[in-house]
């Protein structure tokens, strides 16, 4: 039916409709009764865009189907666009003429957009408004963010390119407040110097940036706000209108907002300023104080009455209360002094603060700055320095300290100024005088080159070149003194410079180091002597490791090693010792501690192709800190001939024991020669005769080599006890020894018909020479047989019996030889150990054999002693095993 009827409809429109210019403003149009627009003419037909051929198409907003006698009478208001898209407002009615439809519409864009702009200034500057309040009805802490949804509820708004708050920085460069809202990206780069020269430069309500523009055609523009006399902030703007007009459009919106923003930006920063102000008093310890003297109105801060504990109400005198007694008369008299006169004082004073504490306060009034406060007010501060005066008073005294110190110092502390490469003095401290005798001022005035002894200026010249090059220096030299004396000074010094590397001054000291320099030529005389004592001294003086590598050797023991220094050679000990030697060592050395560090020793060195050196040695071991031995540090004296003489001493006491057995010796030989010869002449008789058998011979063969054998054991024993020791100590079993000395003297104990009873058990070894032990017990036995035989003459009743016991208990090994012969007088038992001591007669003994026994022993590292019992003496010798 749609269809039907829209047909139907198109079929009375024309298929051309005329265009004619004419003079009407606005448009004509001849309408058909069904609303087809027949002619249309007026002054915006070069305007439109497209035909129109229906009154819908004028009046789109009025509904389908208009016919034109539904309007007639009727007030019709519609809006086209042109070619540019820009609208066009209308208004008009449709009548009847000659009946022809007419519908007449006048251009009233102009008034249109007028209303608009109106319409947006007051919606602009009720939001202005609006903001305005909201910004000063905001809290200081959410201010900037008021400022900020502001600006973005005036860009959301009016549609708006850009909006943003300049303010100016304290070196008059502007910048943003806010960060500028944005609609639309800009596609240029504002710079914010040239906009601040800009604004420092208007003198206009209004600045236009033509070089600013967005990437819509549009303008933008800065409008300051003035606040005494000065523009405080400003409003930037951009608008998507390039009319000029605009801006000055913004202006009553501008002051209204910028008002709001100024007033409370100015409340921040003055509430800012007195919290500084507030903080800065609070951790400087300085509050205010006033006082009206007309009305005797004394008055202080809040926090200051606090501290001083002040009623509720009080006055000065209550305030004087609090200074302390010793400053509290002057201080009345000076404020009192200072009031009458308005003269402006300071005093320092101590006030009676909270918990009774004495603190030190500055009290201040300054006459000028109080003009600033009320009429009839007098006003000052009040400033705790409490901390501050007894800093200056402890640095007052460390100071004077200091000074004293300088004064008196042994050293003497001197600054030198640099000046084009020279140095010369600008402070010498007094103790120069202690040092010199002359003062410093003296000093200063001259050259010090002229106190420098001749020999050494050529070392002061060094030292200052070395302190110029390196920045630091080190000398010694002889300074002149009053009385024409040179003493020695350490110069130590060092060279300052500034911030480019450009020397400035020098500091240094000049200690007096005369006594310390005598007393090292002194030391290096005493090295000299002790170097030249210990290098050409006889006896061996060494260092060596515990390793025995040596680190040191005198001329003594470098001659023995046939080699001129240990620079060129390592030298190790052990080559020159025997295994036994060399255990020796080690055993001594691991016995040397920190408390005992000194040990003594007889050693044995055998260097190549020379005889045994025979030392008495004494070690001494260096350790470090924690206890470790480092090395050890051996004096030797050459001890060779007292050595052998002992040995021949040994081997003479052992051939007199011989001699003294010769005769038992000659006897027990002679028995087996007498039966050697008796069977000889028995078996040449039988074999003379004819019953001689070859038994018989064999039998007296036998014999004669039973006596053979008889006498070479006796006699190998007596080379086996006649035979010089051994160079070293060896380990042995004591029964040998025992052995030995029994075979040697059971003859002529048998002789004399002296029982001989021996107890043995098994022992272990023992370290020494085993001829000498042997030499001891066949001593110790030959003088109980002749102790027994005297008994004897003197009682023949006496059964003659001598006891030889060995046994050992622990690591100790005891061997006894007790007789039954009346023992020791008592006062010589003291005695018998000394060397020519004896009880025997004259010719029969020489008082030697108990001391060399003694002394074997001895060096066995074991000992011999000598008790009576019941029936006679008993000798012990106890060995380590």
């Amino acid at each position: 039916m749609f269809k039907k009827w829209f047909q139907s409809k198109e079929d009375t429109i024309p298929k051309t409709i005329n265009k004619r210019n004419t003079p009407y403003p606005g448009l004509m149009a001849r309408l058909s009764e069904e609303g087809a627009i027949l002619q249309l003419d007026g002054s915006l037909t070069s305007r439109i865009p497209h035909e129109y051929r229906h009154l819908n198409d004028l009046l789109p907003s009025q509904g389908l189907d208009m016919h034109p006698h539904e309007w007639e009478g009727e007030t019709l208001q519609t809006c086209i666009r042109d070619h540019d898209n820009r609208p066009i407002y209308l208004i008009g009615s449709i009548h009847k003429e000659c009946d022809i439809w007419k519908l007449s519409l006048l251009d009233i864009t102009e008034l249109q957009e007028e209303k608009l702009i109106r319409e947006k200034k007051e919606k602009l500057i009720n939001i202005a408004i609006k903001c305005s309040r909201e910004i000063s009805a905001s809290s200081r802490l959410f201010l900037m963010e008021s400022i900020a949804n502001a600006i973005s509820s005036i860009v959301q708004a009016f549609h708006c390119t850009q909006v943003s708050l300049l303010v100016q920085k304290d070196n008059g460069f502007w910048h943003h407040l806010t960060p500028p809202s944005k609609k639309e990206k800009l596609n240029t780069h504002t710079h914010l110097y040239d906009i601040s020269t800009q604004i420092n430069n208007l003198n206009d309500d209004i600045i236009i940036l033509s070089d600013f523009i967005s990437a819509s055609k549009g303008i933008t523009f800065i409008i300051p706000y003035y606040q005494e006399n000065r523009k405080s902030v400003c409003l930037q703007v951009t608008e998507c209108s390039s009319s000029p007009d605009i801006a000055k459009e913004w202006k009553n919106i501008a002051q209204i907002l910028l008002s709001a923003v100024a007033t409370r930006l100015s409340e921040t920063k003055l509430y800012n300023e007195k919290s500084r102000l507030f903080h800065i008093a609070a951790q400087q310890g300085t509050y205010w104080w006033e006082y009206n003297h007309g009305t005797a109105h004394f008055r202080l801060s809040a926090e200051m009455e606090k501290i001083l504990e002040l009623p509720a109400r009080y006055d000065k005198n209550d305030f004087f209360s609090k200074v302390f007694h010793a400053e509290r008369e002057e201080f009345k008299d000076r404020f009192n002094e200072a009031i009458n006169r308005r003269v402006s004082f300071r005093q320092k004073i101590r006030l009676q603060t909270a918990g009774n504490k004495i603190l030190w306060y500055d009290f201040c009034f300054d006459n000028e700055s109080s003009l600033c406060l009320e009429p009839g007010f007098i006003g000052g501060s009040l400033s705790n320095v409490n901390t501050h005066f007894l800093h200056e008073q402890n640095a007052s005294k460390a100071h004077e300290r200091i000074t004293s110190l300088v004064a008196n110092a042994p050293a003497v502390i001197y600054i030198q100024e640099y000046n084009d490469g020279s140095l010369n003095n600008v402070f010498l401290s007094d103790s120069i005088s202690n040092v010199l005798g002359l003062s410093a001022e003296k000093i200063k005035e001259d050259t010090l080159l002229n106190y420098i002894h001749p020999e050494d200026k050529e070392t002061f010249h060094t030292r200052t070149k070395t302190l110029l090059k390196k920045g630091i220096a080190s000398s010694q030299y002889r300074l002149l003194r009053a009385d024409g004396s040179y003493r020695w000074v350490l110069d130590e010094a060092k060279l300052l410079r500034d911030s480019w590397g450009k020397p400035q001054e020098v500091i240094g000291l000049y200690i007096d180091v005369t006594d310390a320099v005598i007393a090292n030529e002194e030391l290096n005389i005493s090295k000299e002597r002790y170097r030249i004592l210990i290098e050409d001294s006889p006896a061996i003086i060494c260092r060596y490791s515990y390793e025995l590598d040596l680190t040191f050797a005198n001329k003594q023991l470098l001659s023995y090693l046939k080699i001129e220094n240990l620079k060129d050679n390592s030298i190790n000990l052990k080559p020159f010792l025997s295994e036994v030697q060399i255990s020796n060592f080690n055993k001594r050395l691991k016995s040397l501690t920190p408390s005992k560090p000194i040990v003594n020793a007889e050693i044995c060195f055998q260097f190549p192709n020379q005889e045994p050196l025979w030392v008495v040695w004494a070690e001494r071991g260096i350790f470090d800190n924690s206890g470790i031995l480092q090395e050890v540090q051996a004096v030797g004296r050459d001890n060779t001939e007292v050595h052998n003489a002992r040995l021949e001493m040994y081997q003479s006491a052992k051939m007199a024991i011989v001699g003294e057995m010769a005769t038992t010796m000659a006897h027990e030989i002679n028995q087996p020669l007498c039966v050697m010869k008796m069977s000889l002449k028995n078996l040449s008789r039988k074999l003379n005769s004819s019953d001689c058998d070859n038994e018989y011979i064999i039998k007296k063969l036998n014999r004669i080599e039973e006596q053979i054998t008889r006498s070479t054991k006796i006699v190998d024993q007596l080379k086996l006890f006649g035979r010089r020791s051994a160079l070293e100590d060896t380990f042995f079993e004591p029964q040998n020894a025992i052995a030995g000395a029994l075979s040697l003297t059971r003859p002529t104990l048998s002789k004399c018909d002296i029982v001989l009873s021996v107890s043995t058990s098994p022992a272990p070894l023992i370290k020494g020479h085993q001829d000498q032990l042997e030499q001891v017990l066949i001593n110790l036995i030959i003088n109980a047989k002749d102790a027994l035989l005297e008994a004897y003459a003197n009682s023949h009743e006496l059964k003659p019996q001598i006891k030889l016991d060995l046994s050992h208990h622990d690591n100790t090994l005891l061997i006894t030889v007790e007789d039954n012969g009346g023992g020791i007088p008592d006062y010589f038992l003291e005695k018998i150990f000394e060397s020519f001591f004896t009880t025997k007669p004259h010719g029969k003994g020489n008082g030697l054999g108990l001391a060399i026994s003694r002394r074997i022993i001895k060096r066995m590292n074991g000992e011999l002693t000598a008790e009576n019992t019941a029936n006679g003496a008993r000798f012990t010798i106890y060995l380590p095993c």
